[in-house]
């Protein structure tokens, strides 16, 4: 008697963690997903901020080259 009820409430415990598990696997799922999506999203954020650096930099060399060659430089 006392092993049949152990052995139903392991049962029990198994089926609502299975239950919970179950339940909780697509949610847990989306928030994987939602991290990828956003670590991806800031990927791209940082990829596009060195773009814009890098052609601003480049801009302003290209000025400041203009500016040297036309005399107008403080050097």
């Amino acid at each position: 008697m006392i092993i049949m009820t152990l052995s139903n409430k392991t049962n029990d415990v198994d089926t609502a963690l299975y239950e919970l598990v179950r339940h909780r696997l697509p949610f847990i799922k989306r928030i994987w997903k939602f991290k990828i999506n956003w670590i991806s999203y800031l990927l791209v954020q940082f990829v596009e901020c060195i773009c814009y650096v890098t052609v601003f930099i480049l801009l302003l060399r290209r000025w400041q080259g203009f500016l040297q060659h036309s005399g107008c430089s403080r050097n």
